[in-house]
């Protein structure tokens, strides 16, 4: 259900952000808010 979550936020960022350098920029973000979130589950 978690990973599901993720995914459908990840597929907002995907819809709104359509143009590549925003896009990619934006998932770049995405990824970091990430890692970092399950960085603090890790600990």
């Amino acid at each position: 259900m978690f990973h599901y979550n993720i995914y459908i936020a990840y597929l907002d960022f995907y819809r709104i952000y359509s143009v590549p350098f925003i896009q990619f920029l934006g998932a770049t973000i995405f990824i970091y808010k990430l890692l970092y979130y399950l960085k603090l589950i890790r600990i």
